[in-house]
């Protein structure tokens, strides 16, 4: 017999109650015991006095006759409403409160009517109330408990399907066409906003989830017939399609996608135009998981952005091993940071007498395995994965400690360092940069920071809020790559830097190209207008150099002077300019002894090396 049967069986009958033998014998034995006891005593009482008549005995009998008959129906009316309130209890139990109430309205109703309340009367409102109650107590609770699951599936600022729920009706979805339940294809569509940080940095995270709400409305409305909507997180949409009968359907379907997303949003009446990255991944077997299509998806939309965003992606299996590749390249950077796997570089600039003024800060990687890496080869992986704040304060402090170092022998030394937009736009960058001269007391006006003009030009009132708090400190700020950004004039005349960086894409086809000359000698007449130094970086020919020398270009940087050198070695060098008075370099000077295996690719922290 199992609990619920041994329950049942053990439960007492209303009949068995104790409770009701109890009030049986209060309400009805005992005062009928009391009657008999009186009438028998009343009888002897009369036959000791010799007055026992049949006039005087039947007025006594018929009272207690009437009395015993009136107590034993009232006693009935108390018990069997009693009964039922015991009866009602368990229903109490399964929640049918109107099935409760039902039960005591005619009771209440004519307690009501005759204004009075006895004691089972109060218990009967009693029960009532409780009723009431418990049945608010049921509907706060199944009201939690919707919320609650609600909450564990769907996303709570959209109202759309979170991850799980998503991965829940993709599998049901692929176990149909295993079934062959359906014919069409199933896919999915991993859809990213691009730069979406940029509008919770300027607008603010309120504007930021606003525009989340009305696109995932719009992407609800336009695929309601064709498939369902997911929101797994941040900027992050998933679309499962279920109409869908080839892949080529999908490539126009994410064309339309791409001119939906960037139709104009208003917020905070502010006109928004976002575009988005997005990643398809379809099922090719039997076999396929809801947790591997959904992967594949968002893997074709991190190939859309790197791409550059804007644009659409189907995932084929190479990229799954590139996926796999990239995760081991983050393990490797991982370890790379802890086992302090990265080499402080430096390439010196050069003035017009081929004396070295300053140098550039770049870094290597000695990889235990692959030997010593060009930036070219991981910065992009370290920007994706989130490090490059991490190797922007190492190349930073690195370079502040060799400064110092340099000080203390060629005081007029400086040394440059590029800092990424990330590291720039964060708050925490203007005081570690304060923290680095403190702590090795370097001079600030022989540190330059290198910075790209498209940084600036992506959000140009913060940067120059940066900038100026930089120049209060005394260090001197280069605009790198100048010409390959915006290429915006009218921003040089109010931002506080101190010099322009010639890109080498103007320098490389000096002086085949006639077109780059010319552009080479009117950005250092204009620079020199605005009383602004000038690089040119790239220079590997005595032809470029010899134009630039007679353009009047303060300093040059290339590999016709040299390729960057480990730190360590670079008062070894300065020492040797000094001993050979100052002589230009050539490949034959006694610099070659500095050139370090270098990999064929040339390539820097922000430029070509």
């Amino acid at each position: 017999m199992d609990k619920k049967q041994s329950t049942d069986t053990d439960t007492p009958t209303n009949e068995n109650n104790p409770t009701f033998v109890s009030a049986i014998w209060k309400l009805t034995i005992a005062p009928i015991a009391i009657i008999i006891i009186s009438l028998t005593v009343m009888v002897l009482s009369q036959i000791s006095r010799n007055e026992l008549t049949l006039v005087r005995i039947l007025p006594i009998i018929l009272g207690a006759i009437i009395l015993t008959t009136a107590i034993i129906m009232l006693t009935r009316s108390l018990i069997k409403r009693l009964r039922g309130i015991n009866a009602l209890l368990p229903l109490l139990g399964e929640s049918q409160f109107s099935e409760v109430r039902k039960a005591l309205a005619p009771s209440i109703n004519k307690s009501i009517k005759r204004n009075t309340a006895s004691e089972v009367d109060q218990i009967e409102r009693s029960l009532l109330d409780l009723s009431h109650k418990m049945e608010h107590q049921d509907e706060n609770i199944d009201f939690h408990n919707k919320e609650i699951e609600r909450m564990s599936l769907f996303d709570s600022l959209t109202g759309l399907v979170n991850r799980h729920l998503f991965l829940y009706e993709t599998q049901n979805d692929l176990l149909d066409v295993q079934d062959n339940k359906r014919e069409n294809i199933v896919a999915v569509i991993f859809l990213d906003l691009d730069k979406f940080k940029r509008i919770n940095d300027s607008l603010g995270h309120q504007v930021g989830d606003l525009l989340l709400k009305k696109m995932g409305k719009r992407l609800r409305k336009a695929t309601q017939k064709i498939g369902m909507v997911g929101r797994p997180g941040g900027d992050e949409f998933s679309i499962l399609l279920r109409n869908i009968r080839s892949v080529r359907q999908l490539n126009t379907l994410c064309e339309k996608l791409q001119k939906l997303i960037s139709q104009p949003i208003m917020l905070a009446d502010t006109s928004i135009v976002v575009s988005c990255s997005i990643g398809i991944a379809a099922s090719v077997s039997n076999s396929t998981k809801a947790t591997d299509l959904v992967r594949h998806a968002e893997i074709a939309m991190y190939k859309a952005k790197d791409a550059g965003g804007g644009t659409y992606r189907l995932f084929t299996p190479s990229m799954a091993s590139e996926a796999q590749d990239s995760l081991l390249l983050e393990s490797d950077i991982r370890r790379a940071f802890t086992e302090k796997e990265f080499t402080l570089y430096l390439q010196p600039k050069v003035d017009t007498d081929n004396k070295i003024q300053s140098f550039e800060s770049l870094v290597r990687w000695d990889h235990p395995k692959k030997g010593l890496l060009a930036p070219g080869l991981f910065i992009a992986a370290m920007e994706s994965m989130g490090f490059i704040s991490q190797l922007d304060d190492w190349i930073l402090e690195t370079s502040c400690r060799q400064l110092k170092i340099l000080m203390e022998h060629y005081p007029g030394l400086s040394i440059a360092v590029n800092i990424s937009s990330t590291r720039f736009s964060e708050e925490s960058f203007v005081n570690f940069l304060q923290s680095c001269i403190e702590k090795y007391g370097i001079e600030p006006e022989h540190l330059e920071l290198e910075i790209t003009e498209t940084m600036l030009m992506e959000n140009m009132a913060t940067a120059t809020t940066i900038l100026n708090k930089i120049k209060q400190m005394g260090i001197k700020i280069a605009i790198d790559d100048f010409g390959t950004g915006y290429s915006s004039l009218s921003y040089l005349k109010d931002l506080s830097v101190d010099t322009i960086k010639i890109d080498q894409a103007f320098i490389r086809d000096i002086p085949e190209n006639e077109k780059d000359m010319q552009i080479c000698s009117v950005i250092i007449y204009l620079a020199k207008q605005l009383k602004y130094k000038v690089v040119a970086e790239g220079v590997e020919t005595k032809e470029q150099m010899d134009f630039l020398v007679a353009s009047d270009c303060d300093l040059m940087q290339g590999y016709l002077f040299s390729k960057p050198i480990p730190a360590h070695k670079v008062l070894l060098m300065l020492e040797t300019e000094r001993l050979m008075n100052n002589s230009v370099p050539t490949k034959h000077s006694s610099f070659e002894d500095f050139q370090p295996a270098e990999p064929t690719e040339k390539s820097s922290y922000s430029t070509s090396d």
